[in-house]
């Protein structure tokens, strides 16, 4: 292993953690929704709310 490989994996491995549940429930999430609102985050501000920074 190399000195750089190991440094990026305790870099990354916190941000893996928090995104795989918040992932997981965003997709049983959308899952419940019929298939034709699937791609619409218009419908969804709580979605959008992170991805609007000013």
């Amino acid at each position: 292993m190399h000195k750089y490989e190991s440094l990026s994996r305790i870099h990354f491995y916190p941000l893996g953690n928090f995104l795989n549940p918040a992932l997981a429930l965003l997709g049983q999430g959308l899952r419940k929704l019929p298939s034709g609102q699937r791609l619409n985050f218009a419908n969804h501000p709580y979605l959008c709310k992170g991805l609007k920074l000013y």
